[in-house]
Order: C-alpha cells, then structure tokens, then sequence
C-alpha cells in the first residue's frame, strides 16, 4: 500500500474514533441525564467505560489479528496517558481532594498492577489470570459505584434544572452513529 494513502486511512481512523468517542459520550450522558442518573454516579461508571471503549475495541480487533503486542502496548499506553496527561493536566488546572473515602478501591488499583508487574516479568498471561483482571474491573466498579453513592449529597427539593435536550430518538440515534464511528475507526488501525 502506499504511504499516502496509509497516512490518509490513518487520519481518517483516528478523526472517526475521536469524533465517534466525542459523539457516544455526549449521548450517553443525554441518556443518564434523562434516565435521572446522578452524575458522580454516572461519570464512576458508564462514562469511563464509554471512555475506553477505543482502546477496547482496538485492543480485541489486534487481538484477533494476532497482533498482541499492539493490545498490550494499547492498554499500557492508554494507562500511562489517563493517569500521567490527563490527571495532570486536570490537576493543574484545578486542585483535587483526594482525601475522600474510597481507599479500598485505591488498594485494589496498586495490588492489580502489582500483579500485572509480577506476573508480566516472571510468567506468561494465561486465560485464568485474564478472568482475573476482568473480575478485579468488575470489583473496581462495584466500589467505585458504592463509594459515589455514599459521596452523593442527600436529595434536597430542588426545582428539575431547564435543560435543552436533544430529542430521544436523536440521542439514540448519535448514541448508535458514534458506537459505530468508533468501532470503524478502531478498525482501520488495526487493518491498515
């Protein structure tokens, strides 16, 4: 294949996973918005599940290419970029109290990548030892879904917030669009 038709497929990959991630997020906190979803709750959970679905779906699509050193180099960079950049810059920008409660997801968090550590320097990452990330996330959630249930402020009689939103069958039809740019996107890196 050409260069410059390699480097157009791969700006049009990356413009559809950043725009197809911007669109799907945007209408799934539409979706929590109407479904009465606190936000807090709604952010700990499906939004940074939403967030990942890229590097979700670029990480099973090399997969099943064979191409598992892209996965992993995926997942480790994905990592590296949420905490290092994107807390970072957050940080800068504003202070953080990260004195709250919750400690014990933080726990689960260091011992996870303890794991990961020991067994990526010494073994080989085996079925089993995946179910185990899988059921670690799921712990994650669980805690970080009580821990923002047990943040969120008591309800007070507040009148319902004016919002202009999107008609539903709008925001489900860019929550299905931008699932899809995604993943053709996330194709296209993978495939070209």
């Amino acid at each position: 294949m050409d260069i410059a038709v390699a480097v157009i497929l791969l700006l049009v990959a990356l413009f559809l996973v950043i725009k197809g991630g911007d669109i799907f997020v945007s209408s799934s906190t539409d979706l929590a918005k109407r479904a009465h979803i606190p936000q807090l709750i709604f952010g700990a959970t499906f939004i940074s599940l939403a967030t990942t679905f890229p590097e979700l779906l670029v990480a099973i699509l090399s997969s099943l290419d064979g191409t598992t050193g892209l996965a992993v180099g995926n997942g480790v960079g994905s990592a590296i970029c949420n905490i290092g950049l994107i807390c970072g810059i957050a940080f800068v920008i504003m202070s953080a109290d990260m004195s709250r409660g919750g400690t014990l997801k933080y726990y689960l968090l260091i011992v996870t990548s303890l794991f990961l550590m020991i067994v990526g320097f010494f073994f080989e990452l085996t079925i089993w030892q995946a179910f185990v990330l899988i059921a670690i996330t799921i712990l994650f959630f669980i805690f970080n879904y009580i821990d923002s249930k047990l943040q969120q402020p008591k309800k007070t009689k507040e009148p319902p917030k004016n919002e202009h939103l999107k008609p539903l069958w709008l925001t489900i039809l860019l929550f299905i669009l931008g699932a899809g740019a995604v993943g053709g996107g996330a194709y296209l890196l993978i495939d070209k």
